[in-house]
């Protein structure tokens, strides 16, 4: 792998966990606006599902670019850059599930 793209790394696992989580949170907000409750179902059970299989993904990168920047001396700015880029999911994870939760419980849609 090109070491110039070694920050890059982290910008796209950042900006394609947080499309896509986006995307179920969308989901879910259309269902609740608009009365369908299986849309808004469907929506919250993928997103949780996706937060508990992206997780552990991110931290194999996470990790992945941690071992490459203490390996490598010259490229940990770069490296510790994707994983500062990374880390800001983090806080925007934690507020869509207490987001998600607080709709669920607000509008009543039975998840369980």
């Amino acid at each position: 792998m090109k070491t110039d793209n070694i920050s890059k790394v982290g910008l796209y696992t950042f900006w394609t966990s947080f499309i896509i989580g986006s995307i179920f949170m969308s989901g879910f907000l259309l269902g609740v606006s608009i009365q369908n409750d299986d849309m808004a179902l469907d929506s919250a059970i993928f997103g949780f599902v996706y937060l508990f299989v992206a997780t552990p993904i991110n931290l194999i990168i996470l990790l992945g670019l941690l071992i490459f920047g203490l390996a490598f001396k010259e490229e940990r700015k770069k490296s510790f850059y994707g994983i500062g880029i990374m880390l800001l999911n983090i806080p925007i994870a934690v507020l869509y599930v207490v987001i998600g939760w607080q709709l669920v419980n607000f509008f009543n849609v039975n998840i369980f």
